[in-house]
């Protein structure tokens, strides 16, 4: 057996749980926000992916691999139109484009069922680093189908970006930072090469969507993307920190256990400064906004005074005008 094999697996494994980690997290911030509730749906697509893909490089017999890779459809087929779906609530655009949607999760459904047959994949390709279905006549069109979402996702998400670049330049740092993100994500899909007899490992695809969370998070905690603040860095940190801790633990060889023990060392550092700098930013944004808090306060009270002042002057003006009009009405009756 390839050392590559249980590499691919464990790798699979940490990003998917890694991926729905953040989709939780960012909908427990705001359970009630279609965005948030979307994104969620996504992740969980994504991590369908990568968590049962895991099971497939352990399967131990062909007819058990083939029925893990069909698994892995179930969220395969609904990630291009959630993500297409999500780009579309967080540019405002969901109702201009609720027949590409409607359309988008039509197809999905019915790549779905589709996928439960033998024109869909059937029969394994065996590679050094693990086995993939093979790709069989209407798999084609579902690629088509999900290359065709992701790139509208992609081209609406840009000209978003060209819109507000000059109007808002928080919001189109948050733009910016998706759209890095959900290209590298999207870079992953070469995995499906190897349904297609081209032996390409897929673990850079499995590193590639821990990239795209990472920057995601980094979205989320500096620009506040989903309404979150620096706790959201702290949760990851920690949590992919313990699974790095576990996994030398399953590393089946004294090398492997060394790298991964060293891998963790060094994300335990950048993790650290990762904390830091947002600890960092996070509270100077805090005392920036007390400072205009306190100042626009101190506004509102002297304009609370000179409205009282100005009254003041006002009603004294006015007794004044009457009482030169009753003196005035007084001479002209002595008269």
């Amino acid at each position: 057996m390839s050392w590559l094999l249980p590499v691919n697996t464990y790798a699979a494994l940490i990003s998917g749980i890694f991926m729905i980690g953040l989709g939780i997290f960012v909908f427990l911030k705001n359970p009630r926000k279609k965005l948030n509730i979307i994104y969620l749906f996504f992740t969980a697509s994504m991590a369908n992916w990568l968590i049962v893909s895991s099971m497939l490089f352990k399967a131990k017999t062909d007819a058990q691999a083939v029925f893990w890779d069909r698994m892995v459809y179930l969220g395969v087929v609904f990630i291009p139109i959630f993500m297409y779906h999500f780009g579309l609530i967080f540019i405002g655009k969901e109702k201009q484009n609720k027949w590409k949607l409607y359309l988008g999760y039509f197809l999905a459904v019915v790549f779905l069922i589709l996928s439960r047959t033998d024109y869909f994949i059937s029969g394994l390709y065996k590679y050094s680093w693990g086995v993939h279905a093979q790709a069989k006549i209407l798999h084609h069109f579902f690629m088509a189908f999900f290359f065709f979402y992701v790139l509208l996702f992609l081209f609406e998400i840009y000209k978003y970006f060209k819109e507000v670049n000059t109007k808002d330049p928080i919001q189109a740092k948050q733009v910016r930072y998706l759209f890095i993100a959900f290209i590298i994500l999207n870079i992953g899909a070469y995995a499906f090469l190897a349904a297609y007899n081209i032996d390409l490992n897929p673990l850079g695809a499995y590193f590639l969507e821990i990239i795209s969370v990472s920057l995601t998070a980094f979205a989320v905690t500096k620009y506040h993307l989903f309404d979150t603040k620096s706790i959201l860095t702290e949760i990851l940190v920690a949590v992919m920190a313990l699974i790095l801790a576990a996994l030398p633990f399953f590393m089946p060889s004294v090398i492997l256990r060394v790298i991964a023990i060293g891998v963790f060392i060094i994300y335990c550092f950048l993790g650290y400064l990762l904390i830091r700098f947002t600890i960092k930013e996070v509270k100077a944004k805090e005392s920036f906004e007390g400072q205009v808090k306190q100042r626009t306060q101190e506004l509102s009270e002297r304009n609370e005074e000179l409205e009282k002042f100005y009254k003041l002057t006002i009603g004294r003006e006015l007794k004044m005008a009457e009482l030169k009009s009753k003196i005035k009405e007084i001479e002209e009756e002595k008269k």
